[in-house]
C-alpha cells in the first residue's frame, strides 16, 4: 500500500469515498448486504477489512449506480483524492463550495423547507431547491441516509440573517418518508447508442447523447425551451436546467415553465452562488438516473456557465480554470442510453460568440453532436 499503510491517513482517504464507493468496495471486500448498512457501519467495516489484508481482485458491478472500475483495492483507496498533493477530482471541488456551520446568531422562525443535499465527508447541507440558503444537517434521524443530489424535505429553524438554518428533522427523502425511506438499488444495464430522437425546433436531439445546438438569439426568443418542456412532461422525463447569469428574459419564460428542477440564476449572481448551483444541478441528475429517472439537462448557454465558473477559481493563465474545464467533463460524461430504456440526454445551447473559446469548440463540442 505504500504510503497508504498509515492507518490514520488510510481513514481520512476512506472517509472521502461517497457512499455509493464505499459500497462498491465494501461488496468486493466481502462485507455481506452493503446497501443495508449506513455510512459509518461501511467505513468502519472497510478499514477493519484493510486491517485484515484483503487484497481481493474487484470483479465488474453488476447492480446498483455504477462506481469506478479499479485493478485492486490499492487502487481504490489510491484513487482518493489527496489535497496535499494538489490533484483535482469532481469531489474536491463539492468539498471546496460545501460550507461550514456558521455560528448562531438569530434564532429565527420554524419553516418547513425542500432542498438539495450534499456530503462531503461527515459535513452534510441541504441547499434550497428554490432559493440560495443553505440548511446544515446536524446528527438527526435520517441524516445517515443522505446522498449527493438527494430531494429532502425538513422542518428547520433560521439560525443566521444570511439565510442559514439549522435542520430540527427530516420528512421526506425524493418524495418517501425518511423513517421507510431505503435506495433503489436500479439495474440500468449495459451502455447501448440510442437512435431514439425528438424535436428541438428545426433540429432531432438524440436521446441518450451530448447535443449542442448553436443559437443565433437569446433562447427565450424561440420555442426550444416550451418544446423541450412539453417533451419531458408527456413522456415523464425528468427535466433539469443549468445556466449561470443568464437574462432577465430567460429567467421569465424558465418561471413560467415551472419547471421543478431549474438551476439556473440571473445575471449578476455571486460567483459562489452560481458554482453551488451548478454542484446542485449535476448532483440532482446524477441521483435521479441512478433511481431509475430518464433525465434531460438543459444547459442554456454553455459559454456563460464556462465563464460563470472561473469566477470561483484561479486560471493561472488558462483559457478556463481546471476546476470549470473538469465541471465541464463531468457534465458531458453524464449522457448514456442503457439497455434497460434509461438514460440521460444532454441539450446544450451555445453561442456563436463562443467561437474563439478553444476549449468550449476543440474539446467540448468535439463529442458532441452539433446543430
Amino acid at each position: 500500500m505504500g504510503e497508504f499503510r498509515d492507518e490514520q491517513q488510510r481513514e481520512v482517504l476512506v472517509q472521502r469515498l461517497g457512499v455509493f464507493e464505499l459500497r462498491g468496495l465494501a461488496r468486493e471486500m466481502g462485507i455481506p448486504s452493503p446497501t443495508t448498512k449506513k455510512r459509518d457501519e461501511l467505513i468502519s467495516l472497510i478499514l477493519q477489512s484493510f486491517e485484515k489484508g484483503v487484497t481481493q481482485e474487484v470483479k465488474v458491478q453488476k447492480r446498483g449506480r455504477p462506481y469506478k472500475k479499479l485493478n485492486s483495492l490499492d487502487e481504490i483507496v489510491g484513487s482518493v483524492i489527496d489535497d496535499n498533493k494538489g490533484e483535482l477530482s469532481y469531489e474536491s471541488v463539492i468539498a471546496f463550495a460545501q460550507e461550514e456551520a456558521p455560528i448562531l446568531t438569530v434564532v429565527g422562525e420554524t419553516l418547513r423547507l425542500e432542498g438539495v443535499s450534499r456530503v462531503s465527508g461527515a459535513n452534510v447541507t441541504i441547499r434550497l431547491l428554490n432559493g440560495n440558503g443553505t440548511i446544515f444537517v446536524g446528527d438527526i434521524y435520517g441524516a445517515e441516509k443522505l446522498e449527493n443530489g438527494d430531494i429532502v424535505e425538513v422542518t428547520a429553524q433560521r439560525i443566521s440573517d444570511n439565510n442559514d438554518y439549522q435542520a430540527l428533522s427530516i420528512s421526506l427523502i425524493n418524495g418517501q418518508s425518511a423513517i421507510s425511506y431505503n435506495r433503489k438499488d436500479v439495474e440500468l444495464g449495459e451502455e447501448v447508442i440510442s437512435n431514439q430522437v425528438f424535436a428541438c425546433g428545426k433540429h432531432q436531439l438524440t436521446v441518450g447523447r451530448r447535443n449542442a445546438i448553436l443559437l443565433n438569439e437569446d433562447l427565450y426568443e424561440n420555442g426550444n425551451m416550451q418544446q423541450i418542456n412539453e417533451y419531458c412532461n408527456q413522456n415523464g422525463i425528468k427535466l433539469v436546467v443549468l445556466g449561470i447569469n443568464t437574462s432577465y428574459e430567460n429567467q421569465i419564460m424558465l418561471k413560467g415553465l415551472n419547471i421543478k428542477y431549474n438551476f439556473s440564476t440571473p445575471y449578476g449572481t455571486n460567483s459562489k452562488v452560481n458554482l453551488n448551483k451548478t454542484i446542485d444541478g449535476l448532483n440532482v441528475a446524477t441521483n435521479l438516473l441512478a433511481n431509475g429517472e430518464n433525465v434531460l439537462v438543459v444547459v442554456t448557454d454553455l459559454g456563460g456557465l464556462l465563464l460563470g465558473l472561473d469566477e470561483n477559481f484561479d486560471k493561472a493563465g488558462e483559457e478556463h480554470s481546471k476546476e470549470t474545464q473538469l465541471i465541464a467533463k463531468k457534465l458531458l460524461s453524464l449522457a448514456a442510453a442503457y439497455k434497460s430504456g434509461i438514460g440521460l440526454t444532454l441539450a446544450m445551447f451555445y453561442n456563436e460568440i463562443d467561437s474563439n473559446d478553444k476549449f468550449l469548440t476543440t474539446d467540448l463540442l468535439r463529442i458532441c453532436k452539433k446543430f
